[in-house]
């Protein structure tokens, strides 16, 4: 599980491709014997599709890759871009889930495109690594007929004092 989310998907795949052939204890080194190889390839095939039954599976690892938006609801068939702050080397995108039938474009070394499908009420994940910097971000897709039936809301803020600031951030 060289992203740490507790399920060998696609996106594991992604990483070991990207070091392979690599000396050092990396993501992809499933093994653990120093060398991102052949046999870490055959870990990913033999386990691939398995979650682990821990119930919060996911590990967090150090030295994660911020992304920006992280989250972001979008209507179907919408774009926006996806950032990768502090590198300036490529950045590798992939979805980890992609409910929607959305595309990712790269557009820059550190950016991608994000269109999102046109299955609404569904939230895509998206993930970008640079070697052993991994990062996600969540795109909610819906449709202009959900945002129609949310309605509409009056909110009335006030308040009293020095301390209360629920006016200034309505």
């Amino acid at each position: 599980d060289a992203d740490g989310d507790g399920s060998i998907l696609g996106a594991d795949a992604g990483i070991y491709s990207n070091q392979m052939g690599q000396a050092g204890y990396h993501r992809a080194d499933l093994n653990l014997d120093g060398t991102v190889d052949g046999e870490d390839l055959a870990l990913l095939a033999a386990n691939a599709g398995r979650q682990s039954g821990a119930t919060v599976a996911g590990t967090p690892l150090a030295g994660g890759l911020a992304i920006t938006p992280q989250r972001k609801t979008v209507l179907a068939g919408d774009s926006f871009t996806l950032i990768a702050l502090g590198t300036s080397n490529t950045v590798n995108w992939t979805f980890v889930a992609n409910p929607s039938g959305g595309a990712l474009a790269p557009l820059t070394t550190t950016s991608a495109v994000y269109t999102a499908g046109f299955v609404s009420n569904s939230v895509d994940v998206v993930q970008a690594w640079e070697g052993d910097r991994v990062g996600r971000a969540w795109a909610n897709v819906i449709s202009s007929n959900e945002v129609a039936l949310a309605g509409k809301a009056i909110v009335i803020a006030g308040g009293k004092g020095p301390n209360d600031t629920l006016k200034e951030i309505t």
